[in-house]
């Protein structure tokens, strides 16, 4: 096992959820690198706060951790691939908080086999939608029984208080629509 504290967590994307993701391992004693494609106030409060902001090329090479937390775009469509992570540290751990597509699950499965990636955690593998789709794919039979791997399927948020501030969100939009106002959902 190894200790979080004195790790070197990278980011990349620095919306909400990094801004908490990076207060976190500050608090753990981690080294945070954070990166944005974007100059954002997100990466700057980060910045503020203790870590460092980074090129995308720095996080992958200096990083014990990588944490993804970025908007699926075209330019973030399959980001992590071979060639990403032939950048990463041996044996560094991957965790995709975000869209399954930030990821090439054939070059993430390929670099978890090999040793190259030394952990994964996704929120979500695109390849086993459904339970079905699950049951047949082989890559995700044998990513699943890893000891070293966790795939929540889109399980991660499912607490009381993440569902209650969906309906929240959800009540106020409709009292927004019902009272011919703009809708600002923020989640």
């Amino acid at each position: 096992a190894r200790d979080i504290g004195g790790m070197t967590v990278g980011l990349i994307g620095t919306g909400k959820v990094g801004i908490a993701v990076a207060a976190a391992f500050k608090a753990l004693g981690s080294e945070v690198l954070a990166y944005d494609a974007v100059e954002s106030q997100d990466l700057q409060k980060i910045v503020a706060s203790g870590g460092v902001g980074a090129s995308l090329d720095d996080v992958l090479i200096r990083s014990d951790v990588v944490s993804l937390h970025a908007p699926l775009l075209r330019a973030t469509q399959g980001m992590i691939n071979a060639e990403k992570i032939a950048k990463m540290k041996p044996g560094a751990i991957l965790v995709n908080a975000a869209s399954e597509k930030l990821i090439d699950e054939k070059a993430v499965f390929d670099a978890v086999m090999s040793g190259a990636l030394g952990g994964l955690a996704v929120d979500r593998y695109e390849t086993a939608a459904s339970a079905e789709a699950a049951a047949e794919d082989r890559n995700y039979a044998i990513l699943a029984a890893l000891p070293n791997v966790l795939i929540t399927q889109e399980q991660a948020a499912n607490t009381v208080s993440t569902l209650k501030m969906i309906i929240e969100a959800n009540n106020k939009s409709v009292q927004q629509y019902l009272a011919g106002e703009k809708i600002t959902l923020e989640i």
